[in-house]
């Protein structure tokens, strides 16, 4: 999705966007910074797939805790055709 065609959501969720005071850089962004990585167990039949992530220390946005968690997965299984 292109940032113009983000844009309608963002005013909608009032959530920050453009330039200057109004973006993500700007020091009152609320936004929740997390490292997230995906593992995908592909074999003949499915694939799994598990999201963890690592999430700030509490009262902070921006150093991160120590502590990676699971926090969503699922599995995609092969239909016969």
């Amino acid at each position: 999705m292109t940032y113009n065609e983000a844009l309608p959501y963002y005013q909608v969720l009032n959530y920050k966007h453009g330039i200057g005071d109004d973006c993500q850089a700007s020091e009152d962004f609320l936004g929740l910074r997390a490292f997230h990585y995906v593992i995908f167990n592909v074999s003949d039949d499915e694939i799994e797939v598990k999201t963890y992530g690592g999430f700030p220390k509490e009262g902070s946005s921006t150093e991160l805790g120590s502590e990676i968690n699971l926090i969503d997965e699922f599995v995609i299984n092969k239909s016969p055709f």
